[in-house]
Parts: C-alpha cells; structure tokens; sequence
C-alpha cells in the first residue's frame, strides 16, 4: 500500500485509494493516505481532477468510519476543492471540444452531488454562483451551458418561465442548429421527467422541433436521440403518449381524436425516441 500511495500523482487516485482504505479496514495506512491527498491537492492546478475527487472524498468523509483526526483533514481538503472549483468552474468551461465537454459534464455532475450531500448553505450558495457564470458566458461549450442551466432549475434558481426563456434564447434563429441541439442535449440528459412534467418547457420544445427543416432536422436528430437514451423505455413510452395525445391539461374528447392523424406522426416519433 505504501509504495501505492507514493506512485500516485493525482487527487482523484488518492481519494480513490482513500476509499479503498476504508472499505478494507485499513486503518494504519490512513494517516499516509490523507498525508498525500493534503499534499497534492495544495499544489493541484488541474481541476477536473479536483472535481472527480470531490464527492469521494465527500463520501468518505460523511458515511465512513475515519477517525476524528483524518476526517477533519480531508474536510478541510474538501472546502480548499469547492472555494478552488466554485472559483475557476466558468474559466475551465470555455474552449471546449464535444469529447472535453462531456468529460466536464460528467465533472459537473459529481461536484453536484458532493454539495448535495454536502448540506452546506455556504457551498449550495458558491455552488450556484458558480453555474451561473457558467450559463452567463457566452463562451462556454453549449452541452455545459444546457447542463448547468437545468442545474440552476433543479436547485430553484429558476422557474418555469426562466427555463423556457432561456432555452428560447439557446434556439433563436441566430445561433447554429447544431449547437442549439447540443444545448438541449445538456438539458435533457436523465431529465424524462422535466419533459413530462414542465408543460411550458414541453411545448417550447416541441415547437421548435416542428419549425426545423428537414436539413436541420436531419443535423440535430442524433443529438437530440442521444439525449432521449438516457431515458428509461418506460419514460419514453409516456414521451410518446404526450407528443400524440397532449398532456393532461390538453388531451382531446375521446371523440376528437384522429386515429389516422396519429399515425402519421408515428414515424417521427419513432425516429427522435430511437424506437
């Protein structure tokens, strides 16, 4: 273990160790192990690694069984990491390729987590400082933008109205189909529930889906099947079920529904769910 610990370079394997530490019942190697993770993390200027680091160490220090000793060192390693990621998350959200963008995705969604856990007015506070100057520059890739912005909504920070605005302004006429597509990508992703659910959301996405041409259609089908995969086959089914009859404030008398109607729109459906 002691020849581990020295070998590893980054914050997010020693947390990684760390945990390994304490689900083995190691208690003697425990003082080496967060000796290192104090060392590294002062000096860390990566902060993705920080960030994949974060809800570890969290975790570790919220339902483990580390002394009273080591868990106040790796709490004060884990306020050092959200005051630097809080800090520099907009900065580290700009110049990013799709491949990047979805590693910082996947970064984002944990440091969300470890302040759930975390029950911090403090971090909940610099946390969503922190995506709204993220979705305040402009810079930032769209997949991010999207993300952080359904964050934003999940924590309150925005109600419905503010959520279809933005997503107005993420699809006006002047912005690229594509990037456009990759916003509600970042929006949508695990979120089958805010399609139906959110009615205004809903209606301002569907609306904008029926004004594409079939060449921009064509373009942002596969980001937007990508998004929809995270959806379970049950969530899915109810996406399909209020595209073809409305949602619950909407649906037709029985005796208005048009059997054939639907069935023309069954094809596309079909297309954008990946049924």
């Amino acid at each position: 273990m002691t020849g581990i610990v020295a070998a590893e370079r980054t914050v997010s394997g020693i947390a990684d160790i760390l945990e390994t530490v304490q689900l083995t019942d190691l208690v003697a190697a425990m003082p080496a192990v967060v000796a290192k993770l104090q060392d590294l993390a002062a000096v860390s200027s990566d902060l993705q690694d920080l960030m994949n680091a974060l809800l570890s160490l969290v975790q570790v220090n919220r339902y483990g069984s580390v002394r009273a000793t080591s868990g106040e060192a790796i709490a004060h390693v884990v306020d050092g990491i959200v005051i630097r990621v809080t800090n520099g998350l907009a900065s580290a959200c700009v110049q990013l390729d799709e491949d990047t963008a979805f590693a910082m995705l996947a970064c984002i969604d944990k440091t969300h987590s470890a302040v759930n856990i975390l029950e911090s007015d403090d971090y909940l506070a610099r946390w969503k400082q922190a995506l709204q100057e993220v979705v305040d520059n402009d810079a930032c890739h769209p997949l991010v933008l999207g993300r952080c912005t359904r964050m934003l909504y999940d924590l309150d920070s925005l109600d419905s109205k503010a959520l279809a605005h933005a997503f107005r302004l993420a699809v006006s006429r002047g912005n690229d189909v594509a990037l456009a597509a990759a916003w509600i990508e970042g929006l949508l992703l695990h979120g089958a529930l805010l399609l139906l659910h959110d009615d205004a959301l809903f209606k301002v996405i569907d609306a904008w889906i029926g004004e594409l041409d079939e060449e921009d259609f064509v373009r942002v089908l596969p980001l937007i099947r990508r998004a929809f995969s995270t959806f379970s086959s049950k969530e899915l089914g109810q996406i399909g079920d209020r595209v073809l009859y409305g949602s619950t404030e909407t649906l037709v008398a029985a005796g208005e529904f048009d059997p054939e109607l639907a069935k023309r729109a069954l094809p596309l459906l079909r297309q954008m769910l990946g049924l």
